[in-house]
């Protein structure tokens, strides 16, 4: 499943898009826009679930629509006037709602507030509710919350440029000269991956289209959705100055985070973490003079912490499915393994199934990561920014392969590789040699400061004393 392969389908599905950039709604297509040579992210396209991808997002989407229908709707709001920022982003979890912290942008709002820039947070909703619920529930007023979906004459404008660009594309009317060898495998479901790329960017549009703000910031990792809605506002609003915020990790192997289909599709600034990852844009053939670094947003106060040194070891996967699944596998065969060690496993919060342990040294956390990562000794990841923390907490991070995979390693620069592991024997030569385990630490605590800068929301008053 991790073949070497990935690699080479990736480079055809780029030279696809980059041959068909004039079509908008080919760019839509989020399949294609593969983040890095990693399982969960291509599988959509080489072994389509039908059952799942099918039933299941039908499912979740007359529930929402039910759930619209019958909760009483509360009055939408239109962004007010005068807006400087307003920060596009995710409402994963019920749980955030009301709460100032984002999961993604942490307290920057609030921030720019104090600073004197009138900032407002738009979400999308990702939870199981409907939107109407949410927004009878919420009750900060600079936040806002977007449909689950369009008017209904645009949502079958969607269905059917997908049905067009689908037939398009079997009869060769399409450019396909640089994708012929996986032209066979593309479905008509494939091509509806392109809907909420283009919903979304209409239903930003028609949310600030009355009182367009100054700037606009999302994330930014790479989506097909990222480069649609860059490419509809510098359309539609030519005085608009859209920033992309490049929070999440970068590997050896990222892919369409770098990819340059043209400049109406990217970002007109991109803010970083920390000054390695500009060196990465830059190195990419990015405009330097476009590349600012904000820092890590998640951390207000950057500091060593000692740790307690106990016997735990915490693993903690990524969003995507696969790799929750194959960590937790691993977790459990540590725990049958290694009886005086303690395992806590944080399923990520995006995941949406229960994993249930039947040692008594494996945990599934439902702790703070904070207290998690506190009470713990060694970190084991693989694509996950945690990582990142380790050094902060005085923790040793180890990186779990699997084999024939291309690595995804957001520590690929610093990472030896007598500290990857692949086997629970490997784990165990690391785990009793505590002088190679102080080492490691040492050197990750000096690189640490590099990888989490402390947030730097002067940019945003020079970028607006610039307009």
């Amino acid at each position: 499943m991790h073949s070497k392969n990935f690699k080479k389908q990736i480079l055809e599905f780029n030279k696809f898009l980059k041959s068909n950039k004039n079509n908008i709604n080919l760019i839509a297509l989020s399949f294609l826009h593969v983040l890095r040579p990693q399982y969960d992210l291509i599988k959509n396209f080489n072994n389509f679930d039908f059952k799942y991808r099918i039933l299941y997002h039908l499912k979740f989407t007359l529930n929402k629509i039910f759930e619209n229908l019958f909760t009483r709707s509360k009055k939408k709001k239109h962004l007010p006037r005068d807006v400087d920022v307003l920060i596009v982003s995710n409402l994963i979890n019920i749980k955030n709602l009301n709460k100032n912290h984002d999961f993604y942008f942490g307290n920057l709002q609030q921030d720019l507030i104090k600073n004197g820039i009138n900032c407002h947070s738009i979400f999308r909703n990702f939870t199981i509710h409907s939107v109407n619920q949410i927004r009878k529930k919420s009750k900060i007023n600079a936040h806002h919350y977007l449909d689950d979906f369009d008017k209904l004459k645009y949502e079958i404008k969607y269905f059917f440029i997908a049905i067009g660009e689908f037939l398009k594309f079997k009869f060769n009317i399409t450019n396909t000269n640089q994708i012929k060898k996986y032209k066979k495998l593309f479905s008509f479901f494939n091509f509806l991956t392109g809907i909420s790329s283009l919903r979304f960017s209409n239903l930003i549009i028609n949310f600030i289209k009355k009182n367009p703000p100054k700037i606009i910031l999302i994330t930014l990792e790479g989506h097909s959705w990222e480069r649609v809605l860059s490419y509809k506002l510098k359309k539609r609003f030519p005085n608009l100055i859209v920033i992309g915020y490049q929070f999440s990790v970068i590997s050896k192997n990222t892919n369409s985070l770098f990819l340059k289909l043209g400049k109406n599709f990217e970002t007109d600034f991109i803010f970083t973490k920390n000054k390695i990852h500009k060196k990465l844009f830059v190195k990419k053939g990015f405009n330097p003079n476009k590349i600012k670094v904000l820092g890590n947003l998640k951390k207000s106060n950057i500091k060593m912490i000692k740790n307690k040194k106990l016997n735990n070891i915490i693993i903690c996967p990524e969003a995507l499915n696969y790799e929750n699944e194959v960590m937790f596998e691993f977790a459990k065969k540590c725990a049958r393994e290694i009886k005086d060690f303690n395992f806590i496993f944080r399923q990520h919060p995006n995941y949406d199934k229960d994993f249930i342990s039947e040692y008594k040294n494996l945990f599934i956390s439902r702790k703070s990561l904070h207290n998690d990562l506190l009470n713990s000794k060694i970190l084991i990841y693989r694509g996950s920014s945690v990582c990142f923390e380790a050094a902060t907490y005085k923790i040793l991070p180890l990186y779990l392969k699997i084999k024939n995979e291309i690595s995804i390693d957001p520590l690929y620069k610093f990472q030896k590789k007598e500290f990857k592991i692949l086997t629970v024997k490997d784990l165990k030569k690391i785990i009793y040699n505590n002088s190679s385990i102080s080492k490691k630490i040492n050197m990750l605590t000096k690189k640490n400061l590099q990888f989490n800068l402390k947030q730097d929301t002067s940019i945003f008053k020079k970028i607006l004393n610039d307009k």
